[in-house]
């Protein structure tokens, strides 16, 4: 029991010590990561240092796109859509992809399922301006029975932050699309 005792009298005596001297206690100056803040900054914890050096803020560009603008074709398995991308943020989009989920409905209504269509957004998109692009979509004429249809219901653009030299989309499985 003696022992026990000593040892944990040993073990708080010590963290008192690393508190006090190590971990921010009396009235040592606080240094700030010569990486982040740059070489030679010191500060305060409660003023902390600006960045300096290497840091730089990139603002992201933002891409709205409208509703699709559907038209029929003459094979019930096809329609043309139209889509209008505007960049509102402050930089220019170069590349990036859409994609469109084209439902087969039944002759009730009843989705039948869902077929994606992956494209290259028309790019590039300055900042303020839109750009306007039409596609025919196509699900293989067997998924589509006498009486059904198709209908282009969610849409999903994602720019890419950098061109990394990405060709045009590929279509999605089981249908064909073409510009």
């Amino acid at each position: 029991m003696r022992r026990k005792t000593l040892v944990c009298l040993v073990c708080l005596v010590a963290v008192g010590t690393l508190a006090s001297a190590g971990c921010g206690g009396g009235d040592r100056e606080v240094r700030v990561a010569t990486g982040a803040a740059g070489p030679g900054t010191t500060g305060a914890v409660d003023h902390p240092v600006p960045p300096k050096g290497g840091v730089e803020l990139i603002p992201l560009p933002v891409l709205t796109v409208s509703i699709p603008h559907r038209e029929p074709t003459d094979e019930r398995w096809c329609e043309r859509v139209t889509l209008a991308f505007t960049n509102t943020g402050p930089t220019p989009i170069a590349s990036g992809t859409v994609t469109l989920l084209v439902h087969i409905l039944g002759k009730t209504g009843a989705d039948r399922g869902t077929v994606p269509f992956t494209h290259a957004l028309p790019a590039p998109i300055a900042p303020g301006s839109t750009r306007r692009d039409t596609w025919k979509v196509c699900v293989e004429e067997g998924r589509v029975p006498p009486g059904a249809r198709i209908e282009t219901r969610e849409i999903t653009a994602r720019p890419a932050f950098e061109d990394r030299g990405s060709g045009g989309g590929a279509p999605g499985t089981g249908g064909t699309s073409q510009r």
